[in-house]
């Protein structure tokens, strides 16, 4: 049974956490329209559309998605204050 349902203009931050025990405790904070082409190219590596700070120190797990932003510009603002969060906690 197919549980996804497609909802159209999806915008989406999302929280990745390294499954690598060498990466243990590592996070990135990202934006996609689609999570799970967008978790496949984190896993795949840069050289697949994935971020470089991420290529490498996988597999990731995708544990948390924030949506139903209005429009992109929400969704990316709220990515990027979100990542400072992270990056002023760690």
């Amino acid at each position: 049974v197919n549980m996804v349902v497609e909802i159209e203009k999806f915008y989406g931050c999302y929280l990745l956490v390294s499954a690598n025990p060498k990466y243990k405790g590592w996070t990135y904070i990202g934006f996609t329209v689609d999570p799970n082409r967008r978790i496949n190219q984190h896993n795949i590596g840069k050289h697949k559309g994935g971020a470089w700070r991420t290529s490498g120190k996988g597999p990731w797990d995708m544990v948390l998605i924030i949506h139903g932003f209005p429009n992109m510009v929400s969704a990316l603002q709220v990515n990027y204050y979100l990542d400072m969060i992270l990056h002023t906690l760690l």
